[in-house]
């Protein structure tokens, strides 16, 4: 099982260096390290030239800027990997952030992601641990509830690790639906291998260190204030979605059949099942719309 690990990389080049070095001293180390530079002006190309040029299993892939899902996608694409990881470049692994995960992957071959809970910290020091609220363990399939209810099963991007066979034949998105999400790479790959039909499996042990800095606080800033542009988009790529793969046409049915199926505690996931219930209330039956609502109720 080969395994790359991708860095997307912009304009930190302060950030940078600790981002490759956590790579080089993976405990399990990848076959293969490919940073994609997205067209920085500070340095940051030559730093990783400079870093990785006796790195026989890296390689440097220079482009233009086109944000950070461009990004993301080329690595994807050039990726040899059959597990890729993904790093951004302000963010740093643990050192068995690998190791954790990979097992995971050898263990059951339909998981297409796992995801790691991750510590924030900042100049001043560790803040604190964050999760999606999932306990450690196999999810499951989260297809209908993905189609249904555009739920959101993973993690920021840094903490992704994905089957390449469930991403790589649905990347790139075309050009006019990528330009809507050249900020969130992380929604791409959690909802294409949600849609592509694997399994997920969530870790609540933090190998992943987040860091919190001025630029990307101003960029959630940014994605709070424009979310009429970001349901539109949402509505754009699920069309798109729809065309790409199986969606099941008896969403009552299919919903009920993912929720019994779920092999951690389903409690987990019932605000996604909610959610998706109340965007498709109309195309259940009376029944149908109330065994889902005792079967919700029951996961406390």
């Amino acid at each position: 099982m080969k395994i790359t690990a991708i860095i997307d990389s912009y304009n930190y080049v302060s950030y940078l260096e600790a981002a490759i070095q956590s790579v080089l001293d993976q405990t399990l180390k990848p076959d293969e390290l490919i940073v994609v530079d997205d067209g920085s002006s500070d340095g940051s190309l030559e730093l990783a030239e400079k870093m990785l040029a006796e790195v026989s299993w890296a390689r440097v892939i220079s482009k233009e800027n086109g944000g950070q899902l461009s990004c993301i996608t080329r690595g994807i694409v050039e990726a040899t990997g059959d597990i890729l990881a993904f790093l951004d470049c302000d963010d740093v692994w643990r050192d068995d952030h690998l190791e954790k995960a990979i097992p995971h992957f050898e263990a059951q071959p339909e998981l297409s992601l796992y995801f790691t809970a991750y510590e924030c910290f900042n100049a001043e020091g560790v803040i604190g641990v964050k999760s999606r609220g999932y306990a450690s363990g196999l999810i499951g399939r989260t297809l209908a509830t993905t189609a249904a209810g555009k739920s959101y099963v993973g993690a920021v991007n840094s903490a992704l690790v994905a089957r390449a066979s469930y991403l790589k034949p649905y990347l790139p998105l075309p050009a006019e639906l990528e330009k809507d999400w050249v900020i969130n790479a992380d929604n791409i790959i959690v909802w294409i291998t949600s849609l592509s039909g694997g399994l997920k499996y969530s870790s609540t042990e933090p190998t992943l260190r987040y860091r919190i800095h001025g630029a990307n606080q101003t960029i959630e800033a940014k994605k709070a204030k424009s979310k009429t542009h970001r349901e539109i988009a949402r509505m754009r790529l699920f069309k798109h979605f729809d065309a790409v793969f199986y969606i099941p046409l008896d969403i009552p049915k299919a919903l009920y059949k993912e929720l019994r199926a779920h092999q951690c505690d389903k409690k987990e996931l019932k605000k996604e099942y909610v959610k998706a219930l109340s965007k498709n209330a109309e195309r259940f039956t009376l029944c149908q719309y109330w065994l889902l609502r005792l079967k919700l109720a029951s996961c406390s």
